[in-house]
């Protein structure tokens, strides 16, 4: 298990084609601010902190996105970045109900069953982005760009620059 493995154990893990897996300090040295990174928080105060910590050391707090399904992450990380992006994962048609109304939520980010033209609506209302997970299918892509969603995440990046550029 990777939550099982020490820091050594992991520096030593390689891809099928060999290649080192990167921990973060190392991607933030390999692309700096070339990227916007979207970082995934868990709920756990140590990883607030330590995100905190390697945000403000790598001087990425423009170039970062936030994400969680708990919105208290996002509150405490309001004070200290108040210009970062917040994003947050909401399973449930009751959770996006309730995100449209946190001052702290800048991209509300909603299982594709809550993709619809109501809550795209109702969203980008309230002033903020719409994205949705784990969009795969070229139908679901197209979809989303119909509805106009603001964003998404993809395992499918070329296909879906492919269907972007047909298609908005």
């Amino acid at each position: 298990m990777f939550s099982e493995m020490s820091d050594d154990e992991i520096r030593n893990l390689k891809t099928e084609d060999g290649s080192p897996i990167l921990g973060l300090q190392e991607v933030f040295d390999k692309y700096d601010k070339s990227v916007t990174y979207v970082i995934e928080l868990k709920e756990n105060s140590l990883q607030t902190e330590l995100f905190e910590k390697i945000i403000i050391e790598n001087n990425l707090d423009e170039s970062t996105i936030v994400q969680a399904s708990d919105i208290q992450t996002l509150k405490e990380l309001e004070e200290i970045f108040p210009q970062m992006p917040k994003l947050l994962l909401v399973k449930e048609q009751d959770e996006l109900d309730k995100s449209i109304d946190y001052d702290e939520v800048d991209i509300v980010s909603v299982n594709k069953k809550l993709m619809n033209k109501e809550n795209v609506k109702k969203v980008q209302e309230q002033h903020k982005k719409f994205n949705v997970w784990t969009l795969n299918s070229t139908d679901e892509i197209k979809e989303a760009i119909h509805l106009g969603v603001d964003s998404y995440f993809t395992d499918y990046t070329a296909k879906a620059f492919i269907l972007e550029k047909e298609n908005r």
